[in-house]
Formats: C-alpha cells, structure tokens, sequence
C-alpha cells in the first residue's frame, strides 16, 4: 500500500464527498423528474457514484482512494450486507455491457424494490457515517475534515 501525503488526502476528501452528494442529488431529482431521459440518466448517474462509494468503503486496491487510506492498512469500512453485495448486480447491469443483461436480467424492473436508489442511498450514508465513527476513533482531524466537506456545497 503506498502511503499518501497529507495534500493527497485532503484533495481525495474533496472526490470522496463528491460522490454522495452526488448520489443525493441524483435521488432527488429523479424522484421530481417527469422527462424519461432525465429519469434514466439520474438512475444511472446514481448507480455510477454508488458503486465508487461502495468501492471506496470494501475494496481498496493499487490506485484507488480507499477508507483504508485513512483508516490504515487491511482495514475498511464496518460493512452493511446489503450495500457490500450492490456491486456485482450495478456492474452487470449498468456499469457494463455484460451478457448477464440478457441471460440474467434483475428480478422485476428497475423500478422494483431490488433498485431502489432511495434505499441504496440510506444505506451508503450510514456505511459511510459508519465510517467515519470508526475512523474517528483513529484520527479525528480526518473525520472532522470530512464531516465539514459534506456539510458543504457540492461545487465548492
């Protein structure tokens, strides 16, 4: 694991938070939306920036921001079952052109409870608050920095 300068940690604050804010916005615009196209894109967006938190709380590998870059090395996120397992059906199914679209398609539509993004959304912000209670404990300045970057504008 390469370790990460102080600078190189706060920028990553910044992309981190970025992605569920994100999430919260796509949530809310969705749910307002009347246009199809704004419907499915706000879907997908929301699959898109979930799957990077979810990759940023349970899979730390070379070249990827990862809780583990705060919390320490071999250590990630406490895991919240439902959301750890999300990855596997968002990449066959959104993220990639997989033949599993075809030959196992998701059960019901993407309107049905298994891809209720409003769900998701809950469950990544209490994996990510389980987060940062843990990584409280081990460096509070870090959890602090990350608590003020979610309190604030998503473009500042």
């Amino acid at each position: 694991m390469v370790t990460r300068t102080d600078t190189e940690l706060e920028k990553a604050v910044r992309h981190v938070c970025y992605e569920l804010q994100r999430m919260d916005q796509y949530v809310g615009v969705r749910v307002r939306a009347r246009d199809r196209a704004v419907v499915a894109a706000c879907f997908e967006g929301f699959y898109l920036h979930l799957r990077n938190g979810i990759e940023f709380l349970y899979s730390p590998r070379a070249g990827r921001i990862s809780a583990s870059d705060y919390l320490g090395p071999n250590r990630s996120a406490p895991k919240v079952k439902r959301l750890s397992r999300a990855s596997t059906p968002i990449n066959r199914h959104i993220s990639h052109l997989m033949w599993e679209r075809v030959t196992d398609p998701p059960p019901g539509s993407y309107a049905s409870p298994e891809w209720d993004s409003a769900e998701f959304n809950r469950l990544a912000r209490d994996a990510f608050y389980g987060f940062l209670n843990v990584l409280e404990g081990r460096n509070a300045e870090w959890a602090g920095r990350f608590r003020t970057r979610l309190a604030g504008d998503i473009d500042d």
